[in-house]
């Protein structure tokens, strides 16, 4: 699962460039040249590196909340990566933990994460489609698989909240907007 955490991870940042190079010819230029000269490369990573909120994923705050959280949950070493792989095992009074390196222990966490990344596709797919609506829209069976997939996703959900007895967020504070929503 962190393997594809990083993954994922990656694939926000090619959506963002793409995105991020479709509004601005500039950019592609930028995109491009990155390897010609120390110039060159300066440009590219004070376009595509540097102050990413406000540059690189301006208008894309969805993606880079995730992005940011997969930045730590990825396959890095940091306390995130490494918490839900942990295994407590329990034996004549004594608590041993183990690494379990996939990850894949609890399926709940596993389904709830796999599904997270789900949305994230989704959400991904979405930016893509609207950079090129123009273009896609007039590709009929692209339009009714995507309407496909939203409900296929939708009926995703409700299995696994079923499933898992997965509760809405709670407290004194509203639910947040459900757009990227891990069960």
């Amino acid at each position: 699962m962190a393997e594809a955490r990083s993954i994922l991870r990656d694939a926000i940042e090619f959506v963002a460039h793409a995105h991020a190079t479709v509004s601005d010819p500039e950019l592609q230029k930028k995109w491009l040249s990155k390897n010609n000269d120390k110039a060159a490369l300066k440009a590219f990573k004070e376009a595509f590196e540097w102050h990413k909120t406000q540059g690189l994923f301006k208008g894309l705050d969805e993606l880079h909340r995730t992005w940011k959280k997969l930045s730590e949950a990825g396959s890095h070493a940091s306390i995130d990566a490494l918490v839900d792989r942990f295994v407590p095992i329990t034996s004549d009074g004594h608590i041993e933990f183990r690494l379990n390196y996939t990850g894949v222990e609890d399926t709940k966490l596993w389904a709830k994460s796999l599904f997270s990344m789900l949305l994230t596709c989704f959400t991904m797919e979405q930016t893509f489609f609207g950079d090129y609506q123009q273009r896609l829209k007039l590709d009929d069976q692209l339009v009714r698989m995507r309407t496909e997939f939203g409900k296929y996703k939708e009926k995703v959900r409700r299995t696994l909240i079923a499933h898992f007895k997965v509760e809405p967020p709670g407290g004194i504070f509203p639910p947040p907007k459900p757009t990227i929503y891990s069960l």
